[in-house]
């Protein structure tokens, strides 16, 4: 039986020999000045702290995560348009 594929906005099936788009989103933390520069041992140790209460899991997602969905055309228009929903402004890093 033939997997089906689905708009992840719309809902839109995408039918064999339609174009569609897949998205790729890639959330990575980053630090300004790096994590440990110019905080004293107590900081160090109440950081420490925090990373010992979370399991390995819970510290992966927070540093990074990846989604990949599928878009019709459509659909895909208004994601480059509004990629953060729509009407909110956006400007990529490394673009002014």
């Amino acid at each position: 039986m033939p997997l089906h594929l689905f708009c992840a906005r719309c809902g839109r099936r995408l039918e064999r020999g339609i174009t569609y788009y897949i998205v790729t989103v890639t959330l990575t933390a980053e630090v300004e000045g790096g994590i440990f520069q110019g905080r004293g041992e107590g900081d160090l140790e109440a950081i420490f702290s925090q990373v010992r209460e979370k399991s390995a899991q819970e510290l992966e997602e927070e540093v990074y995560q990846r989604f990949q969905f599928l878009l019709c055309k459509p659909c895909r228009d208004v994601f480059v348009k509004y990629p953060l929903g729509d009407e909110v402004s956006f400007s990529p890093v490394g673009q002014t």
